[in-house]
Parts: C-alpha cells; sequence; structure tokens
C-alpha cells in the first residue's frame, strides 16, 4: 500500500513523573504512533530512492557521482576518489566509463587500489588488468579479495592507476564550476585529485595532500 510522505514534524510531548496534567492515555500513545509511522515512512522513502533509478540498476551500490552528470570526457590520468559505500555492502568491483579507447604498450599496473577514509589502512586492490582501457563502455574490474561489508555505512579512497599505454584512452568526468565545490575546505574532506602513475600500490597515502585537487570527478562505481 502507498503511503505518502508526511510533512509534518513530530512534536515532542513533556513527560513529569506523578503529574497529572501528563498521563499516559490513548491520546498521547497515538500521538508516539503517529510519529513512529512517519519516521518509518520517511526511511522507506529514503531506502526506495524516493523514485530516482537506482544504482543497482546498472549492477552496482556506491558511485562517485550520478551517472547523468558525468557528461563530460577527456583523456585518462590517475586519480584519487573519495566514496560513499553504503551499510552492509561489500566491495566486489571497481568500474569506470572508457569514452575512448586506449592501445596497451608496454602495460604495467592498470586498476585500482581502496583505502580506509583516513588513508592509513589499505583495503584491497583489483586485478591488475593491461585491457582494462582497451575498449569503451563502462569497464570492471574485479577485487584481488572482496572487501567486507559493514554494518555502518563508511567513505573509502580510491586510487585509480594507468601506465604502458601507447594510446591514451578517456574517460567519463562530472565537471563542477569550481574545485572548493567538490572538496570543501575542511581537513579530510577532499574528494577528487589528479596523481602521479605508480609502479606499486603505496601501503598508506594521506588524502588531504595527495595529488592536486580539481574540479574534474571522474565516474567510478563500485558493485
Amino acid at each position: 500500500m502507498f503511503r505518502a510522505v508526511s510533512e509534518m514534524a513530530y512534536t515532542k510531548q513533556t513527560w513529569t513523573n506523578a503529574d497529572p496534567a501528563t498521563p499516559l492515555s490513548a491520546a498521547r500513545l497515538n500521538h508516539i504512533e503517529d510519529g513512529v509511522d512517519d519516521a518509518d515512512i520517511r526511511a522507506t522513502a529514503l531506502d526506495a530512492n524516493q523514485g530516482v533509478y537506482p544504482l543497482s540498476g546498472l549492477g552496482f551500490h556506491s558511485a562517485s557521482c550520478m551517472p547523468e552528470a558525468a557528461r563530460t570526457t577527456s583523456t585518462w590520468a590517475p586519480w584519487h576518489v573519495r566514496m560513499w559505500v553504503p551499510p552492509n555492502q561489500a566491495i566486489a568491483l571497481v568500474g569506470m566509463a572508457v569514452t575512448t579507447a586506449g592501445t596497451v604498450g608496454a602495460g604495467g599496473l592498470n586498476g585500482f587500489a581502496l583505502y580506509s577514509d583516513d588513508g592509513a589502512t589499505k583495503l584491497g586492490e583489483s586485478v591488475n588488468a593491461d585491457s582494462m582501457w582497451t575498449v569503451t563502455g563502462l569497464r570492471t574490474v574485479a577485487m584481488t579479495t572482496p572487501i567486507a561489508s559493514q554494518s555502518a555505512g563508511r567513505f573509502v579512497r580510491v586510487l585509480a592507476n594507468i601506465t604502458g599505454y601507447s594510446g591514451t584512452p578517456s574517460i567519463a568526468y562530472a565537471e563542477p564550476v569550481s574545485e572548493a565545490t567538490l572538496n570543501g575546505t575542511a581537513s579530510g574532506t577532499r574528494r577528487t585529485a589528479f596523481t602521479s602513475v605508480v609502479t606499486s600500490w603505496p601501503s598508506t597515502i594521506t588524502p588531504d595532500t595527495l595529488g592536486t585537487a580539481v574540479n574534474f570527478l571522474p565516474f567510478i562505481v563500485l558493485g
């Protein structure tokens, strides 16, 4: 049965011990029940994305931005991106949208590594895939070992690396008006940055100083 989201905020009641003015009554109990029901309606609406097409329809649970926002294309460069992972979601694969296929030369370290939000712990890395960027479309690669789910939602840091290509591919980006729009000003909030090519994944990273903060946000997905 469809239930509309209530527009009325719950009004907290005052209770006082042994006060005849605040007896436990059917009216007060119904008021509490209405508040619980309203909260449940709101939570259900949020769980259903309020009718917006969900990432699960594409086979993923997390994305660096809305797919429709990734309307810019540019040549591939190594990236550092902060992403949100919902509660109870393991990470078994990572993907990016390739808009122009590249050509592999010598190859090297091509794929992704994931870190805790503070960068102090390397959570895992993808299978090395030299051919990852040689075909257009939404390209995915498996983690060598899936990263276990957690009961609470969490931020993770994603490093994306490309090396050993004789013809550089292009990928899809979102491009907000300013760098500050994406990265904020508080410590730990940097969301996207150009980084340098690496030949092996670092064991830790320092998110606030890693790379150069920019107003480009590559479209990355987790599933």
